[in-house]
Order: structure tokens, then C-alpha cells, then sequence
């Protein structure tokens, strides 16, 4: 064979696979076992959707062994290439076919959820309504507007682009954003007698201290960052805007108000969440939790039918792309945490369950009816 076509049969051969399915198995059980000092965010960001897992050397990140995006990357491949050049076509085989072709979009369905799939949460009071849920580990710089009389101007800044950029220029905002300083996690103390880090707002009278990003799950990271602002011959001041720093602060450039803040990404519903009730049951004579739910009611903004739904353990809500799970609730007063799923390819392991099943079903029938033949 000429080097492509071993190149081609080396993609398509059962020992890649094996390679493949092996280097799975490795990640899942040092990932496993990674859980014990680390949340599972952190684990799944660092071994199951990156391309390498790395270490720390001299300042640079190191690849030291291929991630699961990488892996199930050359699975799909393997996939791909096995069921086309090592398959022949023929009524025979056809549940064969159908087999890997659902296991591949399997396969392509986890690496897509992993790119699309969004998780955040909602905090609500008994009779409180919400159009919106926060995200759990993703900040944005938000700068809002308030000079319309019906509504507010919010251009939000994601908080990748402050730690990446020194300056930012958005065609949304009247002025450049100048990052003088930038803490993936800080800790805010009081100056007292001494100048804070900032020229106005609150960090005037705030010292920051860089601590190292926490990576378990119980544990919030704070961003910080030291920002002025700029246009033309208008230069600002220096503000500090941190995650811990709770509510907007006031602005004032070329003689325009503004209201700044680094607060959690919010996704946004197209409808409103009202929380009519919540119940909590717990066992007899203890404080553990026996069961809890939500009464919701959904009014969506197209002016669809309002209705009410009952979320309670392993009974979530569907709507749409959105999925509602009873997470947890609150203590002093009726209230309840919902997780909320946002995922567009949702429907992915249905379909690919379907295909394998009826793959597998003209497997079985085909080599029944050659053996019954065979047999007659």
C-alpha cells in the first residue's frame, strides 16, 4: 500500500480504537480520582473538554497527555473511516451500518453538549418572578446606560476579555476600557489610613491582595480588575470592579452617567418564572430533607399559554432548550434554588439510541432468517 492508504487503514483500524478507548478509560479514572482535591467543573474543563491535559512548568503549560475532546475527536474519526472503507455496503450489513453510524452521532452529540450546553441557577422567593439565571463560574463586565427614559442601555464584557486584552475598544461604548490590573481571584481588605488602589468609587478606601484560583466547587472565585477609561483627550480615573464588590457603582464620563459592575453571566429567558409556591418535607423527628418542590408558572414573552408546573426530585421542567432540576432551597424564608440546563442538543442521545436499536434489530433479524434458511 502507499502511505495514505496505510495512513487511511491505521484511522480505521480496530487497534486506534482500542488506543482510543484505552486513553478513556485513563482519563476517567485519574479524573476520578483528581475529584478528591478538586470540584467536578474543574475536572471536566481540564481532562474531558480540553485537547491536552497539562502541568505547570517554568511558567508554561506543559502537554503531557491527550484530553477527551482530542480522544473522542479520533474516535469519531475511527468511527467514520471503519464504517466507510472496512464495510461493504450490502443489505447484510445494514444493521451493522446503522450501528456505527449511531455511535457516532453519539459521540458527536457529547462533544457538541460539552461546546453548548450551559448551566446556571435561579434563586426565588415564594411569589417571586424571574427572567433570568445566573451562571455558576462565569463573570461579565457590565456597563449600563441609564440616560433612556424606558429602558436601560446594558452592554455586557465578558471576563475573559479583560484578562486577555490590556485595551478594549467596542463600537457599543462611547470609550476605550484601559485594564491596568487584572486577578483571576483576590481577596479585598479595607486601607484604613492608607490609599486604596483606586482613584474613585469604593476602591478608593479597598487594598487587593492576588490569592490562588480556588478550584473545588464549594469555593467562589472573585475577578477583580483595576480599569480607567478613555476617548479622544477624556481620560478617567482608575476604578476597581470586583465580583465581591455587591451592586453597580456610579460613573460619571464627559459628563454622562454611567453604572458599572463585574457581576455572574445571565442567561436570559424568553419567558417569566413566577414561584407561586414551595413545599419542603423532611423525616419525622430530624432536619433531613424527605422532599421538596416548586410551583411554578411559566408566561411566556409570545404570548403562548400560561400554565403551571410541579418540579420536585427527578422531576424536572421542560421547555424549549430549557430544563428546569429542584436543586436545593432556602433556609430562612420559603424559597427555592432551581438548576437550569440550557442545551440545544438535547435530542442528540434519543436519536442516536434509536438508530442503534433498530441497527441492532436488523442485525438480529437478518442473521435469524440465515440461520433459519441455513436450518431448513
Amino acid at each position: 500500500m502507499n502511505p495514505l492508504n496505510k495512513f487511511l487503514s491505521f484511522l480505521s483500524s480496530i487497534q486506534l480504537a482500542l488506543y482510543a478507548f484505552s486513553g478513556l478509560f485513563i482519563i476517567v479514572l485519574v479524573g476520578t480520582f483528581m475529584q478528591i482535591d478538586h470540584g467536578i467543573y474543574y475536572v471536566q474543563k481540564e481532562y474531558f473538554h480540553s485537547l491536552f491535559i497539562t502541568v505547570p512548568f517554568k511558567g508554561f503549560q506543559l502537554p503531557v497527555f491527550p484530553g477527551g475532546a482530542l480522544i473522542g475527536s479520533v474516535l469519531v474519526l475511527n468511527l467514520t473511516l471503519s464504517t466507510l472503507l472496512k464495510i461493504k455496503f450490502t443489505f447484510k450489513n445494514v444493521g451493522l451500518i446503522l450501528i456505527h453510524i449511531g455511535f457516532i452521532i453519539l459521540l458527536l452529540g457529547g462533544g457538541l453538549s460539552s461546546c453548548v450546553v450551559v448551566e446556571s441557577q435561579v434563586y426565588m422567593e415564594e411569589d417571586d418572578t424571574a427572567f433570568y439565571s445566573e451562571d455558576l463560574y462565569e463573570t461579565e463586565l457590565v456597563i449600563i446606560d441609564p440616560s433612556f427614559s424606558r429602558y436601560d442601555y446594558i452592554v455586557t464584557i465578558p471576563i475573559d476579555t479583560l484578562k486577555r486584552q490590556s485595551v478594549i475598544k467596542s463600537a457599543e461604548i462611547p470609550f476605550n476600557i484601559k485594564v491596568h490590573q487584572f486577578f483571576d481571584n483576590a481577596q479585598l481588605s479595607l486601607a484604613d489610613s492608607r490609599k486604596g488602589v483606586a482613584d474613585i468609587g469604593i476602591g478608593k478606601s479597598l487594598l487587593v491582595k492576588k490569592v490562588p484560583v480556588f478550584t473545588v466547587d464549594d469555593k467562589k472565585n472573585n475577578p477583580t480588575a483595576l480599569l480607567s477609561f478613555s476617548q479622544d483627550d477624556v481620560q478617567s480615573e482608575t476604578m476597581l470592579l470586583s465580583l465581591d464588590i455587591n451592586g453597580t457603582q456610579k460613573f460619571v464620563f464627559d459628563q454622562k452617567t454611567y453604572y458599572l459592575q463585574i457581576r455572574p453571566k445571565r442567561l436570559y429567558f424568553p419567558f417569566k418564572l413566577t414561584l407561586k409556591s414551595f413545599t419542603h418535607d423532611v423525616y419525622p423527628g430530624s432536619d433531613i430533607p424527605k422532599n421538596y418542590s416548586s410551583l411554578v408558572s411559566i408566561n411566556p414573552y409570545d404570548g403562548s399559554a400560561v400554565r403551571d408546573v410541579l418540579i420536585y426530585m427527578n422531576h424536572p421542567l421542560r421547555y424549549g432548550y430549557y430544563t428546569f432540576y429542584q436543586a436545593s432551597f432556602g433556609q430562612d424564608v420559603p424559597s427555592s434554588v432551581l438548576q437550569v440546563v440550557y442545551n440545544k442538543s438535547w435530542y442528540f442521545p434519543y436519536v442516536s439510541s434509536l438508530i442503534i436499536a433498530l441497527g441492532m434489530g436488523f442485525h438480529f433479524f437478518i442473521h435469524l432468517l440465515a440461520f433459519l434458511k441455513k436450518r431448513s
